[in-house]
């Protein structure tokens, strides 16, 4: 029986440059240099989408929270609602449970805006944000899982340093 993946790998646009490997918090993608193609190792992937949001060449595909059905999610959202606040939030281990995240984001000042609860901040590409905002979005807030507890490992990491380095980016526009 053959084993299937919610990650696919488009061999013709992979330059096996390693950069998804090296970044596998399971060590779940190897390249094999003899055969000349990324191995995947369905049984230690997690389907973080950690590797798919860092791939420089757009060669390893979600099958699922996709960034293109993401951003069609926002859009008719914000014409069902009129809100124009994005709040993403990790369903890892330290977020607030779903029935705590409106008490949460409340909290912080957050009132009448769209929930995006994803498996993890860190697979979120930062043109998912551009377009988010180029479509109408006028803030955004992101609730991760503290370092110590998310369970992709490196998830919270990676998505605080692309926010940051999009912010700065946004700050210079």
């Amino acid at each position: 029986m053959s084993q299937t993946c919610a990650i696919e790998v488009e061999e013709k646009n992979c330059s096996l440059c390693s950069v998804c490997s090296s970044l596998c918090p399971f060590d779940a993608i190897e390249v094999d240099e003899e055969q000349g193609k990324l191995v995947l190792d369905v049984e230690k992937c997690q389907v973080c989408g950690l590797c798919f949001s860092a791939c420089p060449a757009s060669a390893i595909e979600l099958l699922y929270y996709e960034p293109e059905s993401l951003l069609d999610y926002v859009k008719e959202q914000m014409k069902k609602t009129g809100f124009n606040t994005l709040a993403v939030v990790c369903r890892g281990g330290s977020p607030p449970p779903s029935d705590k995240t409106k008490e949460f984001l409340a909290q912080q000042g957050f009132k009448d805006y769209i929930l995006l609860r994803i498996p993890c901040a860190g697979r979120v590409l930062p043109e998912f944000y551009l377009k988010a905002l180029k479509n109408g979005i006028k803030k955004i807030v992101v609730v991760q899982c503290d370092d110590d507890y998310c369970r992709f490992k490196r998830g919270s990491e990676t998505s605080q340093k692309r926010l940051m380095l999009l912010n700065m980016v946004l700050k210079e526009l």
